[in-house]
């Protein structure tokens, strides 16, 4: 039974209530009426109750109906003789209120929450409070991808996405977006992280699940971002997370610390709205590790101390010579014979390469080619990332979420396009200013670590990262998950 169901129920039986107690004052006439009436709203609880609830627990409402059902027979028998009828009345209201009793603590009244995430590579921004939900025996919950598209070079909607294989290959049990009408269903909680609607240049949701459509089919729609935030010079450089409609139509931000919360305050987001509980990408870094295994395709790196290479969207649009930069560093790993490389570029990068630096594609299709040639290099475009993750020995990256959630790997981290002396003036929302910066440390340093397992700043890097976000030690999901159905609850009484 849904809880909206449960609470029709408990807002009627006070008026059902004093529709018992006007009968024992009122005539026969006036009484044979609100009986009609009573008995229609009667059978509607059991017809609920048989629809909603287990066979087992619906005979024990049954059972109840049916004794009020007698009593009502047996008021209407004393009314035409002129009887009083206090002692059935008064049956009947006990009666009543251990139905209230009961379907108040009823443990078959669920919450419906649905999560509907898109790309199966941003999963984890959701799935450590979806694995906290699917264990509370309050909810039913449910995970939907959802489809999306590439947006063209102007700007329309072209190749159609749609990933339900993907969770369902990675033992999501994941249901077809088709066979879930969120409209006529109403879930009672719906998780998202696209917050974008129409105004990404790149990719687009189905409109269909746009946030402005689906606040009017949810009592609480939250958004979680799919990223980890980072630092930022200046406040205004911040504002576009605030700035899109998934923000404005949530009725609830998670957000990851204190820091970044500022920035939703100073740009109108209203506080009530905003939740720092932390990041469930933190989480993930933390519990999928024994669940991972060596892909067999990369079998040619066995034997190597293996770099991971990330490439985000960012960096791309801002440095001119992002893609020449990313080939020399790929060039400086592959000269030496006892290092791999891993080159996982973002997921979204090459339709932003095709939809906004079309010129561009040319050159990034010869550094996919050169990653493809070479005997100790794996181009990773899948859409699970941490296979690459915890079989490499560091990570060379741009500024990146992925970036700041390997830190919790306790593995080193070289950061390029980034300015270590930027914390001491900035909005730092995660710490992760104790990794090695390209403007102090050369890559060939950087790779000579690697080889000699020398990483100096590592108890610094990771207590100062996991310090500045909040719930860093697993526990983000389920304090999500927790804060939500609490609000839910409190709000629907």
């Amino acid at each position: 039974m849904r809880y909206f169901v449960r609470d029709k129920i408990l807002e009627l039986i006070p008026t059902f209530i004093e529709a018992i107690n006007y009968i024992n004052t009122t005539d026969i006439t006036e009484c044979l009426v609100v009986m009609t009436d009573l008995q229609n709203g009667i059978n509607s609880f059991r017809t609920t109750f048989n629809e909603s609830l287990s066979a087992e627990t619906y005979s024990k409402y049954d059972a109840l109906i049916t004794r009020i059902e007698q009593n009502m027979m047996q008021i209407e028998r004393s009314k035409i003789n002129n009887k009083k009828t206090n002692k059935e009345t008064k049956k009947i209201k006990e009666l009543l209120l251990t139905i209230q009793e009961r379907i108040e603590n009823e443990p078959e009244v669920k919450l419906e929450i649905l999560f509907i995430p898109y790309k199966y590579s941003m999963w984890d921004s959701l799935e450590s409070i979806w694995m906290a939900a699917e264990d509370d025996p309050r909810c039913n919950a449910r995970v939907m991808p959802i489809p999306y598209y590439d947006r063209d070079s102007n700007g329309l909607l072209g190749d159609f996405h749609y990933e339900l294989e993907e969770y369902i290959k990675n033992g999501i049990p994941a249901i077809p977006y088709k066979d879930y009408d969120y409209t006529i269903i109403r879930p009672d909680v719906i998780y998202f992280h696209n917050p974008y609607d129409g105004s990404n240049r790149v990719t687009s949701v189905a409109p269909e699940f746009y946030t402005d459509n689906l606040k009017h089919y949810t009592e609480m729609l939250v958004y979680v971002p799919y990223f980890v935030a980072g630092n930022y010079t200046k406040l205004e450089n911040a504002r576009g997370f605030v700035d899109n409609p998934g923000v404005q139509n949530a009725d609830k931000v998670i957000l990851q610390s204190d820091t970044l919360k500022s920035v939703y305050l100073e740009y109108g987001v209203k506080e009530e709205k905003l939740a720092v509980l932390g990041s469930p990408k933190v989480d993930a870094i933390l519990y999928k590790e024994d669940a991972i295994q060596y892909p067999e395709s990369w079998s040619k790196l066995k034997g190597k101390k293996v770099i991971l290479l990330n490439s985000s969207i960012k960096d791309f649009l801002n440095e001119e010579n992002f893609l020449r930069d990313l080939k020399d560093n790929i060039e400086s790993i592959l000269s030496h014979d006892d290092l791999g490389v891993i080159w996982r570029p973002h997921p979204l990068l090459e339709s932003t390469i095709s939809a906004m630096k079309q010129e561009k594609l040319i050159d990034y299709g010869q550094l996919k080619k050169l990653i493809l040639r070479s005997p100790n290099a794996m181009l990773d475009e899948s859409e699970n990332m941490y296979p690459a993750i915890y079989f490499s020995e560091g990570l060379i990256s741009d500024s990146s979420s992925l970036a700041r959630v390997y830190i919790m790997t306790k593995k080193p981290v070289f950061l390029k396009y980034i300015d270590p002396d930027s914390s001491k003036e900035g909005l730092v929302c995660s710490d992760y200013f104790s990794s090695y910066f390209e403007k102090e440390l050369s890559l060939d340093d950087f790779l000579e670590m690697i080889q000699m397992n020398n990483d100096p700043k590592k108890k610094r890097r990771y207590q100062r990262f996991e310090q500045s976000i909040v719930h860093a030690n697993g526990t983000s999901g389920s304090n999500i998950h927790k804060s939500v159905i609490e609000d839910f609850i409190v709000n629907s009484e």
